[in-house]
């Protein structure tokens, strides 16, 4: 992954346009109700208090940071946003991860088609299952996609490499394995013990594995395995739901401001939909003798394990939604605030539905639009 700031930092320099000031935090937003703008930004830089006047504003200070930023400004002025019941801080989305299932392909042939390999640009690509368009009406599935891992895959008492690439992917969940389950410390102690029994080979399985993560810097270390048995991950869509939202807290900061609080929920219809795009991908593939999906648990056990693994609320999705509605949006559909004429807000928090995939290519585009718009609408003004 290119680092931005180094391969920018020329042109951030020389550019007589652009002045980047660091260690800055936007304190509060000044708005006149009246002309229903905002007339300016109190900053804190180092130390120093600043007011910063523009013609046209952009938040982009993250999901949560330009929500608070918002409803305290609603605090002063009620009516915005379409009030104390308005969308502002709702609808906070994010995604559904994890495993509840290995894959067993029918041939080397059928894992290969879904294993990470190298094109002839250098660059790592992967095929993944996903249901399609007409199977998801039909059934009313949820966006997702499944791919095969080796986390958490079975592990057998001579792969040493498996063992140690279970080990080290479990890592962090080590730490925390009071939330482990049975079958997870099981998983843990035998990759351990089989680890151990074999010391030699582990020790060259464990130079294999440093070079394909950094040598050959594969995004994900992925072993063939000779039984073709994979731990099978998905990565789905969370549905929107008002109940699940960021609001203030009665808990000011240093600059008066009031912290921001989070209920995040899933619905019950997240872990249905999940559970029920894994069968039917079950089905897919021994209808078409790809293989099948073996479940780490009874069926009637598999929605409570989607939802101990629900987690994943990093990207802060949907809290300032796009829309046409300022009683069911906060901005347009140019990610300009629908009650304020110069405020704009750049990133994921204006999708109004979050999608499978990590939102960060088409947030980024998005602010590249809104960039294109408001040069344009500067040209039209002069």
């Amino acid at each position: 992954m290119r680092n931005t700031a180094k391969a920018n930092s020329a042109e951030l320099a020389s550019s007589k346009n652009l002045f980047v000031a660091l260690d800055a935090r936007i304190k509060a937003l000044a708005f006149d109700p009246v002309e229903a703008r905002v007339h300016s930004m109190s900053i804190a830089c180092r130390g120093g208090s600043y007011k910063v006047c523009a013609d046209q504003y952009v938040l982009a200070c993250g999901g949560r940071g330009n929500t608070r930023l918002l409803l305290n400004l609603q605090l002063a002025f009620p009516q915005l946003f379409g009030g104390s019941d308005g969308p502002l801080g709702r609808f906070y989305m994010g995604h559904l991860a994890g495993q509840i299932a290995q894959i067993e392909f029918a041939t080397k042939e059928q894992a290969e088609r879904y294993l990470f390999k190298r094109t002839s640009t250098g660059t790592f690509v992967c095929n993944r299952f996903q249901p399609a368009p007409q199977l998801q009406r039909a059934l009313e599935l949820p966006n997702i996609a499944f791919w095969p891992t080796n986390r958490r895959a079975a592990v057998g008492e001579a792969d040493a490499a498996l063992s140690l690439l279970y080990l080290w992917n479990s890592r962090k969940s080590f730490v925390h394995k009071a939330t482990w389950g049975q079958a997870d410390r099981l998983r843990y102690n035998n990759a351990l013990h089989t680890a151990l029994r074999n010391p030699l080979s582990a020790t060259s399985s464990a130079l294999g594995l440093l070079r394909q993560k950094f040598s050959l810097a594969e995004p994900y270390v992925l072993l063939r395995r000779p039984d073709m048995k994979y731990g099978l991950r998905y990565h789905g869509e969370q549905i929107p739901s008002s109940s699940s939202r960021a609001f203030l807290k009665p808990e000011q900061d240093a600059d008066g401001q009031f912290k921001l609080d989070v209920s995040f929920r899933y619905l019950p219809q997240d872990f249905r939909g999940t559970l029920q795009s894994h069968f039917a991908l079950d089905r897919w593939l021994k209808e078409r003798k790809i293989g099948k999906l073996m479940f780490d648990a009874a069926p009637e056990n598999l929605e409570e394990h989607i939802a101990a693994q629900a987690k994943d609320g990093y990207h802060q999705i949907g809290l300032t939604r796009m829309g046409v509605d300022r009683n069911h949006a906060v901005v347009n559909h140019n990610c300009r605030v629908i009650d304020i004429a110069n405020l704009h807000i750049a990133g994921s928090s204006v999708f109004a539905t979050s999608g499978q995939a990590n939102p960060t290519l088409p947030a980024v585009a998005l602010a590249i639009r809104l960039a294109e718009h408001l040069a344009s609408e500067a040209r039209h003004q002069i």
